[in-house]
C-alpha cells in the first residue's frame, strides 16, 4: 500500500439500513431515526482523525437534479442533527477507500470470489449453545456406558451412580 494511499484513505458507510433505519422508501427528503451502534462508530473514527463519507445511492446519476439537491440538504441536515458535523457524501468508491459498512454487502475473500462466513451470534444465545453442548456430551458418555457394559437395561441404576461411572470413565 502506497504512502499517498494511506494518507487518503477513508471510510464509507452507508446511509439508509446501515446508519439510518430504514422502513421503507418514503421519499428523498426522509431519512429514518439514527442507529446509535454505528453513529457511535462514526464518533469514534473522526474523534482518531479518521476520513468518514456517507455512501448512498440517493446521489446516484440516475437521480434527478432536483432529487440529488434534495437529498444533499436532507443528509446534511441529519449529519449536523445526528453526528454533529457534515460528512463528505457520496455514490462512487475510490481506490482511497478502505472499508464500506453496507447493510447489503456480501464480503467475499480476496481474490477467490469465496464468501466469507460469518454467523452473528448474541453472546447469551452462545453461552446457551455451550451448555446445550455440555448436555450433549455428558448423554453421549451416559450412552458409552450402555455401549461398553457398565449399566445395562437389567441394571436399573441411579443418576448419582451414573455420575460417579462417568467419572471414571474420564
Amino acid at each position: 500500500m502506497s504512502k499517498d494511499h494511506i494518507e487518503n484513505a477513508w471510510i464509507g458507510v452507508d446511509l439508509d439500513g446501515t446508519l439510518a433505519e430504514y422502513h421503507g422508501w418514503k421519499g428523498m427528503d426522509h431519512i429514518g431515526a439514527p442507529i446509535p451502534a454505528m453513529v457511535d462508530r462514526i464518533k469514534g473514527w473522526l474523534a482518531e482523525g479518521k476520513d468518514v463519507r456517507i455512501f448512498t445511492a440517493r446521489i446516484c446519476p440516475q437521480q434527478s437534479e432536483a432529487d440529488t439537491d434534495t437529498a444533499l440538504r436532507a443528509i446534511t441536515h441529519w449529519c449536523f442533527a445526528n453526528i454533529g458535523q457534515q460528512l463528505p457524501i457520496t455514490c462512487v468508491k475510490d481506490w482511497s477507500m478502505v472499508e464500506l459498512w453496507d447493510d447489503r454487502c456480501i464480503q467475499v475473500e480476496a481474490n477467490t470470489g469465496e464468501p466469507v462466513r460469518r454467523v452473528k451470534v448474541k453472546c447469551s444465545e452462545y453461552l446457551d449453545l455451550i451448555e446445550e453442548r455440555e448436555r450433549l456430551r455428558a448423554a453421549l458418555r451416559r450412552a458409552r456406558l450402555y455401549v461398553d457394559g457398565t449399566l445395562g437395561p437389567e441394571r436399573p441404576i441411579a443418576v448419582a451412580e451414573i455420575d460417579r461411572a462417568m467419572e471414571g470413565k474420564k
